[in-house]
Protein backbone atom coordinates (compact mmCIF):
# COMPACT_ATOMS: atom_id res chain seq x y z
CA UNK A 1 0.00 0.00 0.00
CA UNK A 2 1.42 3.03 -1.12
CA UNK A 3 2.04 6.49 1.39
CA UNK A 4 -0.50 9.09 0.08
CA UNK A 5 1.55 12.31 -0.58
CA UNK A 6 -0.91 14.59 1.70
CA UNK A 7 -0.76 14.20 5.52
CA UNK A 8 -4.24 14.84 7.55
CA UNK A 9 -3.39 18.00 9.39
CA UNK A 10 -4.73 17.20 12.72
CA UNK A 11 -2.34 14.64 13.08
CA UNK A 12 0.55 17.47 13.68
CA UNK A 13 -2.33 19.85 15.69
CA UNK A 14 -2.91 16.24 18.11
CA UNK A 15 0.81 16.08 17.96
CA UNK A 16 1.48 19.94 19.37
CA UNK A 17 -1.18 19.41 22.05
CA UNK A 18 0.11 16.10 23.14
CA UNK A 19 3.77 17.54 23.84
CA UNK A 20 1.94 20.92 25.83
CA UNK A 21 0.11 18.67 28.02
CA UNK A 22 2.84 16.60 28.54
CA UNK A 23 5.54 19.71 28.67
CA UNK A 24 7.47 18.81 25.89
CA UNK A 25 9.43 20.46 23.33
CA UNK A 26 7.61 20.18 19.56
CA UNK A 27 9.94 20.51 16.52
CA UNK A 28 8.22 21.24 13.76
CA UNK A 29 9.92 19.45 11.00
CA UNK A 30 10.16 21.02 7.35
CA UNK A 31 7.37 18.45 5.80
CA UNK A 32 5.07 19.61 9.09
CA UNK A 33 5.29 23.36 7.63
CA UNK A 34 3.50 21.84 3.80
CA UNK A 35 1.59 19.11 5.71
CA UNK A 36 3.29 16.32 3.68
CA UNK A 37 4.89 13.09 4.82
CA UNK A 38 8.59 12.57 4.50
CA UNK A 39 8.22 10.36 1.79
CA UNK A 40 6.70 12.98 -0.21
CA UNK A 41 7.58 13.38 -3.64
CA UNK A 42 9.48 16.29 -5.25
CA UNK A 43 6.37 17.47 -7.57
CA UNK A 44 3.96 17.00 -4.35
CA UNK A 45 6.40 19.16 -2.37
CA UNK A 46 7.09 22.35 -5.01
CA UNK A 47 3.11 22.03 -5.35
CA UNK A 48 2.23 21.94 -2.14
CA UNK A 49 4.75 24.97 -1.03
CA UNK A 50 3.66 27.47 -3.91
CA UNK A 51 0.10 27.16 -2.97
CA UNK A 52 0.68 28.09 0.89
CA UNK A 53 3.30 31.13 -0.55
CA UNK A 54 0.10 32.14 -2.49
CA UNK A 55 -1.78 32.56 0.51
CA UNK A 56 1.09 34.32 2.74
CA UNK A 57 1.16 38.19 2.45
CA UNK A 58 3.97 38.80 3.89
CA UNK A 59 6.87 38.72 1.91
CA UNK A 60 9.22 37.47 4.67
CA UNK A 61 6.68 33.97 4.97
CA UNK A 62 6.87 33.61 0.82
CA UNK A 63 10.43 34.00 1.13
CA UNK A 64 10.78 31.19 3.86
CA UNK A 65 8.17 28.74 1.80
CA UNK A 66 10.66 29.36 -1.30
CA UNK A 67 13.93 28.46 0.91
CA UNK A 68 12.04 24.89 2.22
CA UNK A 69 10.99 24.33 -1.24
CA UNK A 70 14.60 25.14 -2.67
CA UNK A 71 15.86 23.13 0.27
CA UNK A 72 13.82 19.85 0.13
CA UNK A 73 14.39 19.50 -4.07
CA UNK A 74 17.95 18.98 -3.53
CA UNK A 75 18.55 15.43 -3.05
CA UNK A 76 21.43 15.67 -1.34
CA UNK A 77 20.45 18.55 1.32
CA UNK A 78 17.14 16.49 1.70
CA UNK A 79 19.13 13.51 2.95
CA UNK A 80 21.24 15.09 5.21
CA UNK A 81 18.34 17.26 6.68
CA UNK A 82 16.43 13.57 6.88
CA UNK A 83 19.55 12.76 8.50
CA UNK A 84 20.90 15.39 10.70
CA UNK A 85 17.78 17.79 10.64
CA UNK A 86 20.28 20.48 9.82
CA UNK A 87 18.93 22.69 6.71
CA UNK A 88 22.29 25.07 6.68
CA UNK A 89 24.58 23.34 4.65
CA UNK A 90 28.42 24.80 4.46
CA UNK A 91 29.40 25.10 0.41
CA UNK A 92 32.91 25.29 1.35
CA UNK A 93 33.50 22.28 3.71
CA UNK A 94 30.81 20.23 2.09
CA UNK A 95 29.14 19.01 5.60
CA UNK A 96 26.02 19.90 6.96
CA UNK A 97 25.73 22.70 8.96
CA UNK A 98 26.56 26.79 8.99
CA UNK A 99 30.27 26.34 9.39
CA UNK A 100 33.33 23.87 8.56
CA UNK A 101 32.57 21.96 11.52
CA UNK A 102 31.26 18.53 11.76
CA UNK A 103 27.59 17.52 12.12
CA UNK A 104 26.65 17.73 15.33
CA UNK A 105 29.64 19.39 16.59
CA UNK A 106 28.12 22.57 17.91
CA UNK A 107 25.82 20.32 20.45
CA UNK A 108 28.90 18.85 21.82
CA UNK A 109 30.34 22.20 22.30
CA UNK A 110 27.46 23.37 24.05
CA UNK A 111 27.30 20.10 26.11
CA UNK A 112 30.95 20.38 26.84
CA UNK A 113 32.05 24.23 27.06
CA UNK A 114 28.49 26.21 27.53
CA UNK A 115 27.17 28.91 25.59
CA UNK A 116 28.39 31.74 27.71
CA UNK A 117 32.10 30.62 26.46
CA UNK A 118 31.04 29.79 23.34
CA UNK A 119 28.84 33.53 23.06
CA UNK A 120 32.26 35.19 23.39
CA UNK A 121 33.75 33.24 19.94
CA UNK A 122 30.57 34.00 17.17
CA UNK A 123 32.81 34.31 14.84
CA UNK A 124 34.11 31.01 15.10
CA UNK A 125 30.21 29.26 15.93
CA UNK A 126 28.25 31.81 14.70
CA UNK A 127 25.45 30.06 12.51
CA UNK A 128 25.55 33.00 10.06
CA UNK A 129 27.73 32.98 6.83
CA UNK A 130 30.36 35.84 6.71
CA UNK A 131 31.02 37.54 3.85
CA UNK A 132 33.67 37.20 1.52
CA UNK A 133 37.07 38.85 2.51
CA UNK A 134 38.84 40.97 0.39
CA UNK A 135 42.20 41.61 -0.05
CA UNK A 136 44.09 45.12 -1.09
CA UNK A 137 47.33 45.97 -2.85
CA UNK A 138 49.81 48.29 -0.79
CA UNK A 139 52.35 49.99 -3.19
CA UNK A 140 55.64 50.73 -0.58
CA UNK A 141 58.81 52.01 -1.06
CA UNK A 142 62.13 50.43 0.37
CA UNK A 143 62.10 53.13 2.78
CA UNK A 144 59.18 52.24 4.19
CA UNK A 145 60.27 48.78 5.09
CA UNK A 146 63.04 50.15 6.60
CA UNK A 147 61.70 52.92 8.41
CA UNK A 148 57.86 51.40 8.96
CA UNK A 149 55.38 53.45 7.79
CA UNK A 150 51.61 54.74 9.10
CA UNK A 151 49.41 53.51 6.84
CA UNK A 152 46.02 55.47 6.00
CA UNK A 153 43.53 53.96 3.63
CA UNK A 154 39.99 55.60 2.44
CA UNK A 155 37.67 52.42 1.08
CA UNK A 156 34.08 52.20 0.65
CA UNK A 157 32.44 48.84 2.18
CA UNK A 158 28.96 47.37 1.61
CA UNK A 159 26.56 47.43 4.95
CA UNK A 160 23.23 46.36 5.22
CA UNK A 161 20.52 49.42 3.78
CA UNK A 162 18.80 50.93 6.75
CA UNK A 163 15.90 51.87 5.27
CA UNK A 164 14.62 48.45 4.41
CA UNK A 165 17.02 46.53 6.84
CA UNK A 166 18.31 43.90 4.13
CA UNK A 167 15.13 43.05 2.91
CA UNK A 168 15.77 44.60 -0.85
CA UNK A 169 11.94 45.32 -0.14
CA UNK A 170 9.75 48.29 2.21
CA UNK A 171 6.55 46.47 1.05
CA UNK A 172 5.30 43.43 -0.89
CA UNK A 173 6.29 43.99 -4.98
CA UNK A 174 7.89 47.56 -3.48
CA UNK A 175 11.39 47.75 -3.65
CA UNK A 176 13.54 50.14 -1.41
CA UNK A 177 14.24 53.18 -3.00
CA UNK A 178 17.12 54.15 -0.94
CA UNK A 179 19.39 50.81 -2.16
CA UNK A 180 17.28 50.25 -5.46
CA UNK A 181 16.59 47.21 -3.94
CA UNK A 182 20.61 45.89 -3.29
CA UNK A 183 20.06 45.23 -0.20
CA UNK A 184 23.18 47.18 0.62
CA UNK A 185 24.46 50.88 0.21
CA UNK A 186 28.33 51.90 0.01
CA UNK A 187 29.47 53.72 3.17
CA UNK A 188 33.18 55.25 3.67
CA UNK A 189 35.67 53.58 5.92
CA UNK A 190 39.49 54.88 6.83
CA UNK A 191 41.52 52.30 7.70
CA UNK A 192 44.94 52.74 9.41
CA UNK A 193 48.02 50.68 10.26
CA UNK A 194 51.47 50.68 11.14
CA UNK A 195 54.00 48.90 8.97
CA UNK A 196 56.52 46.79 10.94
CA UNK A 197 59.94 47.63 10.43
CA UNK A 198 61.75 45.15 8.34
CA UNK A 199 58.67 43.19 7.24
CA UNK A 200 58.98 41.19 3.96
CA UNK A 201 58.10 41.65 0.46
CA UNK A 202 54.44 40.45 0.44
CA UNK A 203 53.33 41.31 4.20
CA UNK A 204 50.05 40.88 4.86
CA UNK A 205 47.94 42.83 7.27
CA UNK A 206 44.44 41.42 8.61
CA UNK A 207 42.00 44.01 9.66
CA UNK A 208 39.29 41.70 11.50
CA UNK A 209 35.81 42.55 10.41
CA UNK A 210 36.51 46.00 8.76
CA UNK A 211 35.22 44.91 5.07
CA UNK A 212 31.66 44.54 3.84
CA UNK A 213 28.88 43.59 6.16
CA UNK A 214 25.64 42.77 4.67
CA UNK A 215 22.37 42.04 6.48
CA UNK A 216 22.28 38.03 8.64
CA UNK A 217 26.20 38.12 7.65
CA UNK A 218 29.23 38.11 9.73
CA UNK A 219 31.47 41.26 9.07
CA UNK A 220 34.21 40.30 6.25
CA UNK A 221 38.06 40.76 6.76
CA UNK A 222 40.40 43.12 4.54
CA UNK A 223 43.85 41.57 3.91
CA UNK A 224 46.43 44.55 2.98
CA UNK A 225 49.52 42.71 0.98
CA UNK A 226 52.43 45.31 1.22
CA UNK A 227 53.92 44.66 -2.04
CA UNK A 228 57.65 46.94 -2.74
CA UNK A 229 58.16 49.07 -5.86
CA UNK A 230 61.09 49.04 -7.69
CA UNK A 231 64.10 51.20 -6.28
CA UNK A 232 66.68 53.42 -8.25
CA UNK A 233 69.72 52.54 -6.27
CA UNK A 234 69.36 48.94 -4.10
CA UNK A 235 68.06 45.64 -4.58
CA UNK A 236 66.62 43.90 -1.64
CA UNK A 237 67.55 40.14 -0.98
CA UNK A 238 66.54 39.62 2.37
CA UNK A 239 67.27 41.88 5.12
CA UNK A 240 70.72 42.42 2.56
CA UNK A 241 71.06 45.15 0.30
CA UNK A 242 73.17 45.47 -2.74
CA UNK A 243 73.94 48.85 -4.57
CA UNK A 244 76.21 49.67 -7.51
CA UNK A 245 78.52 52.39 -7.74
CA UNK A 246 80.38 53.97 -11.07
CA UNK A 247 84.11 55.27 -10.53
CA UNK A 248 86.49 56.39 -13.29
CA UNK A 249 89.78 54.07 -14.27
CA UNK A 250 91.52 57.19 -12.39
CA UNK A 251 89.94 56.88 -9.44
CA UNK A 252 90.11 52.94 -9.49
CA UNK A 253 93.62 53.20 -9.39
CA UNK A 254 94.16 55.44 -6.93
CA UNK A 255 91.62 55.15 -4.51
CA UNK A 256 88.88 57.55 -4.00
CA UNK A 257 85.36 58.97 -1.93
CA UNK A 258 82.31 58.40 -3.33
CA UNK A 259 78.83 59.48 -1.38
CA UNK A 260 75.88 57.06 -1.47
CA UNK A 261 72.15 58.35 -0.60
CA UNK A 262 71.11 55.76 2.49
CA UNK A 263 66.94 54.30 3.27
CA UNK A 264 67.26 55.79 6.87
CA UNK A 265 65.66 58.55 7.61
CA UNK A 266 67.26 61.58 9.03
CA UNK A 267 66.40 63.79 11.90
CA UNK A 268 65.72 66.82 10.46
CA UNK A 269 62.81 68.69 12.55
CA UNK A 270 63.11 71.81 10.50
CA UNK A 271 62.65 70.42 7.07
CA UNK A 272 58.65 69.66 5.62
CA UNK A 273 60.06 67.10 3.46
CA UNK A 274 61.49 63.69 4.32
CA UNK A 275 65.53 63.80 3.83
CA UNK A 276 67.90 60.50 3.84
CA UNK A 277 71.47 60.11 5.10
CA UNK A 278 74.28 60.11 3.14
CA UNK A 279 76.99 57.14 3.29
CA UNK A 280 80.45 58.67 2.83
CA UNK A 281 82.07 55.32 1.27
CA UNK A 282 85.90 54.71 1.03
CA UNK A 283 86.80 52.97 -1.95
CA UNK A 284 90.33 51.80 -1.65
CA UNK A 285 92.30 50.93 -5.28
CA UNK A 286 91.76 47.82 -6.98
CA UNK A 287 88.81 47.01 -5.05
CA UNK A 288 85.52 46.28 -7.01
CA UNK A 289 83.19 44.84 -4.27
CA UNK A 290 82.49 46.31 -0.69
CA UNK A 291 80.64 45.37 1.87
CA UNK A 292 79.24 47.50 4.62
CA UNK A 293 78.13 45.72 7.97
CA UNK A 294 75.26 47.07 9.53
CA UNK A 295 74.11 49.20 6.74
CA UNK A 296 71.26 46.43 5.42
CA UNK A 297 67.70 46.31 6.36
CA UNK A 298 66.28 45.82 9.91
CA UNK A 299 65.23 42.32 11.10
CA UNK A 300 61.33 42.09 11.89
CA UNK A 301 62.41 39.91 15.05
CA UNK A 302 65.00 42.02 16.39
CA UNK A 303 65.06 45.71 14.70
CA UNK A 304 67.92 46.91 16.46
CA UNK A 305 69.92 44.15 14.24
CA UNK A 306 70.53 45.24 10.61
CA UNK A 307 71.91 43.22 7.59
CA UNK A 308 74.55 43.93 5.37
CA UNK A 309 74.81 46.64 2.34
CA UNK A 310 76.93 44.99 -0.75
CA UNK A 311 78.65 47.53 -2.98
CA UNK A 312 79.67 46.78 -6.29
CA UNK A 313 81.84 49.02 -7.77
CA UNK A 314 82.00 49.09 -11.71
CA UNK A 315 85.13 50.84 -12.99
CA UNK A 316 84.04 53.37 -16.86
CA UNK A 317 87.23 52.40 -18.45
CA UNK A 318 87.83 54.39 -21.37
CA UNK A 319 87.76 53.12 -24.63
CA UNK A 320 90.89 54.40 -26.15
CA UNK A 321 94.27 56.50 -24.74
CA UNK A 322 95.91 59.32 -25.77
CA UNK A 323 100.09 59.53 -25.90
CA UNK A 324 100.24 61.38 -22.69
CA UNK A 325 98.22 58.78 -21.34
CA UNK A 326 99.71 55.66 -21.99
CA UNK A 327 103.07 57.29 -21.63
CA UNK A 328 101.50 57.94 -17.59
CA UNK A 329 100.50 54.89 -17.14
CA UNK A 330 103.44 53.02 -18.75
CA UNK A 331 105.42 54.90 -15.88
CA UNK A 332 102.74 54.07 -13.12
CA UNK A 333 102.77 50.30 -13.77
CA UNK A 334 105.52 48.09 -13.45
CA UNK A 335 107.71 46.82 -16.04
CA UNK A 336 108.37 43.16 -16.78
CA UNK A 337 111.87 43.89 -15.65
CA UNK A 338 110.07 44.77 -11.96
CA UNK A 339 108.09 41.03 -11.96
CA UNK A 340 109.26 38.60 -9.86
CA UNK A 341 109.20 35.26 -11.19
CA UNK A 342 108.11 32.53 -8.71
CA UNK A 343 107.74 29.57 -11.64
CA UNK A 344 110.69 27.79 -9.83
CA UNK A 345 110.15 25.52 -6.61
CA UNK A 346 106.66 25.56 -7.01
CA UNK A 347 104.50 23.04 -5.45
CA UNK A 348 101.41 22.25 -8.10
CA UNK A 349 97.95 21.23 -6.20
CA UNK A 350 94.80 20.81 -8.31
CA UNK A 351 91.77 22.84 -6.91
CA UNK A 352 88.20 21.74 -7.64
CA UNK A 353 85.94 24.46 -8.38
CA UNK A 354 82.74 24.89 -7.37
CA UNK A 355 79.53 26.83 -9.09
CA UNK A 356 78.68 29.90 -6.67
CA UNK A 357 75.16 29.12 -6.07
CA UNK A 358 72.94 32.74 -6.95
CA UNK A 359 70.94 34.72 -4.33
CA UNK A 360 67.70 33.99 -3.55
CA UNK A 361 66.27 37.49 -4.64
CA UNK A 362 62.78 38.31 -2.02
CA UNK A 363 62.89 42.19 -3.56
CA UNK A 364 61.68 43.30 -7.06
CA UNK A 365 61.87 39.96 -8.49
CA UNK A 366 59.41 37.70 -5.83
CA UNK A 367 57.31 38.26 -3.22
CA UNK A 368 57.73 35.87 -0.40
CA UNK A 369 54.57 34.54 0.82
CA UNK A 370 55.47 31.51 2.69
CA UNK A 371 54.74 32.84 6.29
CA UNK A 372 51.21 34.35 5.86
CA UNK A 373 49.81 32.59 9.02
CA UNK A 374 52.67 34.53 11.08
CA UNK A 375 51.48 37.76 9.93
CA UNK A 376 49.58 39.95 12.55
CA UNK A 377 45.74 39.84 12.82
CA UNK A 378 44.26 43.17 14.13
CA UNK A 379 40.94 42.94 15.90
CA UNK A 380 39.77 46.53 14.44
CA UNK A 381 41.53 48.93 17.31
CA UNK A 382 43.70 50.11 14.40
CA UNK A 383 40.59 51.38 12.65
CA UNK A 384 39.66 55.27 12.50
CA UNK A 385 36.11 56.03 11.09
CA UNK A 386 35.07 58.95 9.49
CA UNK A 387 33.41 61.41 11.58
Amino acid sequence: MSVPAKKPRHDMKVCRKHCEAKKLPFTESLYDRLDLHKEASLEAIIKESSLIAEKKTLLEEKQQYATVANLLAEPSRRAIYDTTKSTHYHPIAQTPGGTHHAPGMHKTARMLIGDEQLNKMRDIWSLKPKAKDVTHSLKCSLEDFYNGKNVKLKIQRNQACPTCNGRRQIAVNQLCGACSGKGTIRTPNELQFQLPVGCRNGYRKRLKGEGDCPANQIPSDIYLSCEQKKHEIYTRIGNDLMASIHISFGEHLAGCYKYLQHLKEANVSESKTKKYQMLKVKIPPFHKKLVLPGKGLPFYDQPTQFGNLFLEIIVEIPKKFTPEQRALLEKLLPDDDDVTDITENVHEETIEMHPLKPFKKLGKDKIDNSRDDQDQVTDGIEKCPIS
